[in-house]
């Protein structure tokens, strides 16, 4: 203590060896915070009684820190902190303090007024967000790549933190479920505004696929991260589906993430085969996800969606390109509603359906309702791919009141050589992959008050064997007219 006119001046150093298990008796902690293990620091006090000013420094690196889940320092990794706090009569001032943990170096600067305010400015450039993330609640997570901070954080008596600043992202990534492929090599801006953030458009890859992100959450009271995400071109396995060969166009989706899962508030998708598809529907649980679905189409190929599901047995294995193994199990259940669509080569006008996948490699289609002009059907789609061959496809529905020649006309694409009105059940089963070469089954048909054409020699004989038309002399040309009927039955294989 040097004594000067101008008043008494401090002027102390010590080498100190702090138990941060009793740091909560020298200042207020938060609750969630825990501290353990031992700390040496080396202190310099100076300045006047009534302004003091004291520098430090410290080694953290035996020092245990634990926020609750959301930060964590172990034992034994490098830390150091360092810095000067100074006293006047607006409170305690941080200045020129740095801390830095592994590789990642942070400038704090801020004040605690009296009353309780506290202000706190974290700046640092090209931090570790792999080591930042480390907590038990963000591990799974996989939060990896690189950023800027550039935050303010404000605390008074009467009103919960609040953060303003940015958060600058150089190649950032984030593992969210398994149900989608990872988010890798973002860039851009978050902006921090309050109890919430929101960013600019992000550019990023969803696995291999190029899209942009607008995200933001309201508030951190109720924690609900919004996404808009948008794709040119995005690959199907990227999401719930399984083909990694398949591409959705001009991606465009609103999706919502918090505890419970995730929601599909709205994503419009369009299809190679023209399927055009409006979705929404929720992912929950974490853990054990399962996905249900609602999907509304304009226009469906019915072969396109089911493909959407088909991985060859060569690729069974095969990993996202988010460097995960997509994991077996997750259920995705989709109602399914067109206006209009296509299954093989038969358009019909109207088609609900119920798609269930349970994530191992089966796929089944059903209920399944459809019309077509005055006729309607019901059908039932199975999808086999868990072996090593080729994976298989049976189809089996049931036909009533539909155009025979319209049938004949699409399925054999060829003129038909009977009219009439249909009913029937069938049964077909074939390659996924190659349906219609490989089609094997059968079918039994009914046709009721129609024409057989084109038997020229056994139409003659029918007209002449017609008697009572014979004797009315009313012979009817059945060559050039068709061999008109009540009543046919066949069961083909």
């Amino acid at each position: 203590l040097k004594l000067a006119p101008e008043g008494a001046q401090l002027q102390l150093e010590a080498d100190l060896d702090l138990p941060l298990e009793r740091a909560g008796e020298l200042v207020r902690l938060p609750e969630n915070l825990a501290l353990a293990g031992s700390v040496p620091a080396r202190l310099k006090l100076t300045g006047s009684l009534a302004s003091p000013t004291i520098g430090f420094e410290a080694d953290l690196t035996a020092a245990r820190i634990d926020l609750d889940g959301w930060f964590d320092k172990a034992e034994d990794e490098a830390a150091r902190l360092s810095g000067q706090v100074r006293h006047d009569e607006g409170g305690w001032q941080l200045a020129d303090s740095r801390l830095i943990l592994a590789d990642n170096d942070t400038e704090i600067s801020g004040r605690i007024r009296p009353d309780g305010e506290a202000r706190l400015n974290i700046k640092g450039r090209n931090l570790d967000l792999a080591r930042l993330a480390s907590g038990r609640h963000l591990v799974r997570h996989a939060i990896r790549g690189r950023a800027g901070v550039d935050l303010q954080l404000v605390k008074s008596t009467d009103a919960p933190l609040n953060i303003r600043g940015r958060i600058s992202l150089h190649g950032a990534g984030v593992h969210l479920t398994k149900v989608v492929a990872d988010l890798s090599d973002i860039r851009g801006q978050v902006l921090f505004k309050g109890r919430g953030f929101e960013s600019l458009p992000l550019t990023a890859r969803l696995g291999t696929s190029p899209v942009t992100i607008s995200t933001g959450m309201k508030s951190f009271d109720t924690p609900a991260l919004k996404l808009h995400l948008r794709g040119k071109k995005v690959r199907t396995s990227e999401l719930v589906f399984h083909n990694p060969d398949n591409y959705l166009n001009n991606l465009d989706g609103r999706i919502t993430i918090d505890g419970m899962g995730i929601r599909f508030d709205r994503v419009e998708v369009h299809l190679d085969g023209g399927t055009e598809c409006v979705v929404t529907g929720a992912m929950s649980g974490w853990r054990q996800p399962r996905v249900d679905l609602d999907a509304r189409a304009s226009y469906a190929n019915v072969d396109e969606v089911i493909a959407l599901w088909t991985r060859g047995p060569q690729k069974a294995n095969r990993k996202t390109s988010g460097g995960r193994a997509k994991r077996p199990g997750t259920k995705v259940v989709v109602s399914a509603e067109t206006d209009r669509g296509r299954i093989g080569r038969f358009n019909f006008d109207h088609a609900t359906a119920t798609i269930t996948s349970d994530g191992t490699g089966r796929l089944g289609v059903f209920p399944l309702h459809f019309r077509a002009g005055t006729g309607q059907g019901t059908g039932q789609v199975l999808a086999d791919n868990r072996g090593h061959g080729p994976g298989r496809l049976r189809v089996t529905g049931h036909l009533e009141d539909f155009p025979a020649a319209a049938i004949h006309r699409e399925l054999l694409q060829q003129k038909s050589i009977v009219d009439g009105t249909l009913r029937g059940d069938f049964f077909l089963e074939g390659e996924t992959g190659a349906f219609l070469k490989t089609v094997d089954g059968g079918a039994h048909l009914e046709i009721r008050k129609g024409v057989l054409n084109r038997f020229t020699v056994l139409a003659k004989i029918f007209s002449l064997l017609n008697v009572s038309q014979l004797f009315s002399f009313k012979l009817p040309d059945m060559v050039q007219n068709g061999m008109p009927f009540d009543d046919m039955t066949a069961s083909l294989a």
